[in-house]
């Protein structure tokens, strides 16, 4: 049986170990905020690792359920209808599906934000609401930015 650490750890390993060992070795305060910036990036794409496909399909199932249903119902959702089709052609492991993803909900938009009724705009608010709320648990609600004013 083959068993590897899985990338999260080894990404969370790299980032203590740039934090406990690295970062008390340098003198340069510029060097010292380019490797704490590196030590939260990696953590965060431990997270993103983590949680990523749950992420896209709870998500890709909320938009593409409220996209099919809006197409259905207004006359001027041809480039919806579009987007719609080119996402469905691939699956959440797909490297581009995200992509795919992110343009039916930008069509969607388009089309609701014209003309869609209060509660398809309520349906949007909540699907944006929470791909906000998922990119900062990838984040991490106790990011800090480093370095920067």
């Amino acid at each position: 049986m083959i068993t590897r650490p899985a990338i999260g750890k080894i990404l969370n390993a790299i980032a203590r170990d740039l934090e406990a060992e690295v970062l008390p070795a340098i003198e340069d305060p510029k060097v010292k905020v380019t490797v704490q910036m590196m030590a939260q990036l990696l953590e965060a794409m431990s997270r993103r690792d983590e949680r990523e496909v749950d992420i896209i399909v709870q998500e890709s199932t909320e938009v593409m359920a409220l996209a099919k249903k809006v197409s259905r119902e207004h006359q001027s959702a041809a480039n919806l209808t579009l987007a719609i089709q080119n996402c469905s052609a691939s699956t959440h492991l797909d490297r581009n599906y995200y992509e795919a993803l992110s343009e039916v909900l930008s069509c969607l938009a388009e089309v609701i934000v014209s003309e869609g009724s209060a509660a398809e705009r309520e349906a949007l608010q909540l699907l944006f609401s929470q791909r906000i709320a998922n990119e900062v648990s990838i984040i991490g609600e106790d990011f800090k930015p480093i370095g920067r004013a």
